[in-house]
């Protein structure tokens, strides 16, 4: 960002002061021109048209530059949200819990997924889990709302994820199961773009 910042008041700073060098050269050549139009309209028409030329030069490179910050901006972001989430899984279908208590649905949430994993001989402990929470409110949704499981390492995460397969072997309430990578919206919306055109590709209309 402060290299984008830089070369943007470089730019502002190269324009103006040529910007300024034509115009007083343009004014001492008016003055030396024998041109029987008035020199006094003449040098005002024609530095006007000047200036509004160069600022409107300068302003497309203002512009260009603005959004070229603007998608670094973007892309830092995007940065930042997928290394807050390289840790993650999110869990689907897991049956929520009919007690009344926050506390207790997310005691049983936690008990669940320590279970699930203890199932997979995944090789992930208690101490590997950061914190395990529900995306989304409660009764928001016919379904139940996925869980987001926060790992303390790569290493956690990765035995899980490939521990994955496991599932359909597994007792009816596990088997169900669905594990996935904790995704960026960025990232989400690309997926529903790729299964969209495979849908469409393969069903032709």
């Amino acid at each position: 960002m402060e290299t984008e910042f830089e070369n943007f008041k470089a730019v502002m700073d190269t324009e103006f002061v040529k910007m300024s060098e034509n115009i007083w050269s343009l004014r001492e050549d008016l003055i030396k021109s024998t041109d029987t139009q008035s020199p006094d309209n003449s040098w005002v028409q024609i530095v006007n048209q000047k200036v509004e030329d160069k600022f409107g030069s300068l302003t497309g490179k203002v512009e260009c530059i603005n959004k070229s910050i603007t998608e670094v901006k973007a892309a830092m972001a995007e940065e930042v949200d997928k290394e807050n989430r390289r840790n993650n899984i999110v869990l689907y279908r897991v049956p929520e819990s009919s007690e009344t208590s926050a506390t207790e649905r997310a005691n049983s949430d936690a008990r669940f997924c320590l279970m699930l994993f203890t199932k997979m001989n995944a090789g992930v402990a208690e101490e590997d889990v950061k914190k395990i929470f529900r995306l989304g409110k409660l009764g928001d949704r016919p379904e139940p709302r996925p869980i987001l499981v926060q790992l303390n390492n790569r290493v956690a995460k990765n035995l899980i994820m490939e521990s994955a397969y496991k599932l359909g072997s597994m007792e009816h309430k596990f088997k169900s199961v669905i594990t996935a990578h904790d995704m960026t919206k960025l990232e989400r919306h690309q997926c529903k773009e790729l299964a969209q055109e495979a849908k469409e590709r393969k069903n032709p209309e």
